[in-house]
């Protein structure tokens, strides 16, 4: 039987590489339904371009130029891409990670997305509030998954982060690894993949999408 859901994949700022595409192809391996990932850099760029760890700050520079209305809109043409080829598909989780995590929060804005997996989304409070303020009905819920020594993502970030979604009545489920920094789920940096960690939060990924 064809599933009504589809999962949209946003990445870190350095577009859809080869992390992504792992992360596309088991996905879509393990949860038998249609998965994509969304360049939103595209939108600034024009082209789908993969930048280098090392080319933070051109990545970063790129990257501070994707509104919020560029990205949902992007997010909006995906799915509607989505949706024509695959008639069935009625319900979207967005998974995102670091920049990616943040505009998750903010694709909630968009009523088709039904679940959110937002992995060390940065600067997440004005996402968050424009989906508190978005979804008063039939809110999605929410998976967000943070690295404790992580420093761009502080304690009270993710306090506020919580209480925003609680007072809400969005449900909500955070995890919090104690000995992981930031970008621990990617294999391909070395310096901060976290094997446990990264073992254990795609586990939570798989059983919040089932």
């Amino acid at each position: 039987m064809k599933s009504e859901w589809a999962i949209v994949v946003l990445p870190e700022i350095f577009g859809v590489n080869g992390f992504v595409t792992d992360v596309v192809e088991r996905l879509r391996r393990v949860h038998s339904v249609p998965v994509v990932a969304l360049d939103f850099m595209h939108a600034v760029t024009g082209t789908h371009a993969v930048y280098p760890y090392a080319d933070m700050d051109g990545a970063h520079a790129i990257a501070q130029k994707v509104t919020d209305e560029m990205f949902l809109e992007s997010l909006k043409a995906k799915i509607d891409k989505v949706q024509a080829e695959h008639p069935e598909v009625k319900k979207i989780a967005v998974v995102g990670f670091c920049m990616g995590g943040r505009l998750a929060f903010l694709s909630g804005v968009d009523a088709r997305v039904s679940k959110i997996a937002s992995f060390y989304g940065t600067r997440a409070h004005p996402p968050v509030a424009s989906l508190v303020h978005a979804r008063t009905d039939s809110p999605p819920a929410v998976l967000a998954l943070f690295g404790g020594t992580d420093p761009s993502i502080t304690e009270v970030d993710r306090a506020q982060t919580k209480q925003l979604l609680t007072d809400a009545h969005i449900p909500y489920e955070e995890h919090v690894y104690l000995d992981a920094g930031h970008a621990f789920m990617n294999f391909e940096r070395t310096d901060r993949y976290h094997e446990s960690s990264a073992q254990d939060a795609q586990n939570r990924l798989d059983a919040f999408l089932k």
